[in-house]
């Protein structure tokens, strides 16, 4: 798994995102960022606008949700491996 870091959604360079994740299309979206929303329709909107622009470059987005992961690190280590790289908007 290679690691992409911006700033801001894709930054100024998302060819490198695609770069990145070449091997595997598949890429975990982690919206721990977002947690405080009493609305969570809030933070479905924001999740799913992540989803769009990922799949507008070609990758396939899947929520990866960490609070379902608490105690259970090595299914966390599975779950994590199918990807080819994390993305956890701010």
């Amino acid at each position: 798994m290679q690691f992409y870091l911006s700033s801001y959604r894709f930054g100024n360079d998302p060819a490198r995102m695609i770069y990145a994740a070449t091997a595997n299309w598949r890429v975990g979206v982690v919206q721990n960022a977002l947690d405080g929303y009493a609305d969570l329709s809030l933070r479905r909107v924001a999740l799913e606008q992540e989803f769009a622009g990922l799949a507008a470059i070609g990758l396939t987005p899947e929520e990866l949700d960490l609070r379902e992961y608490f105690g259970a690190e090595v299914r966390l280590q599975k779950r994590g491996i199918m990807f080819a790289a994390l993305v956890s908007p701010c």
